[in-house]
């Protein structure tokens, strides 16, 4: 979701499915086995190897939504003006036809609104915009997880693939090409030979296909959240090649 940084943690590369147990050890022996640095303390995460029997399968599927509080914000709101009336009027003589020119751009301004919105604004008239239901959806993640282990005395193995997807509550994809994505495709393998009662060969394999992507958030006043509570939802305009759609968005390129 959009509540961190976007800083994703390695430990997400190791499949849940995957891990037989977790240890932590602390003081000499932690600098013991890793070296006097680990001696503030190492977490050990010991994956499956398999164990003798028949081949045992084992499939996981998740399906999750999530949602951003709708309420945890008040609505923007502004009034319909031009958005260079103070220029408007600095720059021409204070006169009675200078007040009618800007009143009349003040118009112009109300009208693009209304058609930006899709209702009738007037001109100086204050109203408000919903940003978070603008800016959020219904988030879905999804996580496939498959498993196959067994062997015999001589050699045992474990194989385990994932696929994980989690498309977050951010929803705004027309106000640029960030996303609220995290993606992964996993797989590992683990193979124990014994030819010997004095030889044992242990060998691991991974493979990791990682893609992360959310917008700048966190505790960041250029985040998202931070710029669409500031915003001013009288100052919504469509750029040049692109339209109002009359939901409040541009056909192409904007600023709503």
């Amino acid at each position: 979701g959009t509540g961190g940084g976007g800083n994703p943690s390695r430990l997400d590369d190791i499949n849940p499915e995957a891990i037989e147990r977790i240890e932590v050890l602390k003081g000499a022996a932690a600098a013991t086995l890793y070296g006097t640095e680990a001696s503030a303390g190492v977490i050990q995460v010991f994956t499956k190897s398999g164990a003798r029997g028949a081949p045992r399968f084992d499939f996981t599927s998740e399906v999750g939504f999530s949602n951003f509080p709708n309420d945890r914000y008040k609505q923007n709101y502004g009034f319909a003006r031009y958005a260079n009336l103070a220029d408007c009027v600095a720059r021409l003589p204070d006169t009675t036809s200078t007040q009618s020119l800007c009143r009349a751009q003040g118009v112009k301004f109300a009208d693009y609104l209304s058609q930006f919105y899709g209702t009738t604004i007037q001109p100086y008239q204050v109203f408000s915009r919903p940003f978070i239901t603008s800016l959020f959806e219904t988030g879905i993640n999804s996580n496939y997880s498959a498993s196959v282990s067994g062997g015999t005395a001589a050699v045992t193995y474990f194989v385990n693939g994932r696929l994980q997807k989690e498309n977050g509550p951010w929803g705004a994809s027309q106000l640029g090409p960030a996303q609220d994505i995290d993606q992964k495709a996993q797989g590992s393998a683990s193979l124990v030979v014994v030819p010997t009662d004095n030889v044992k060969m242990h060998v691991n394999v991974a493979y990791v296909d990682s893609h992360h992507e959310t917008p700048s958030n966190n505790n960041n006043i250029f985040g998202t959240i931070s710029v669409a509570i500031f915003g001013h939802p009288e100052q919504a305009t469509c750029y040049a090649g692109s339209l109002p759609t009359g939901t409040g968005s541009c056909t192409a390129d904007g600023n709503p």
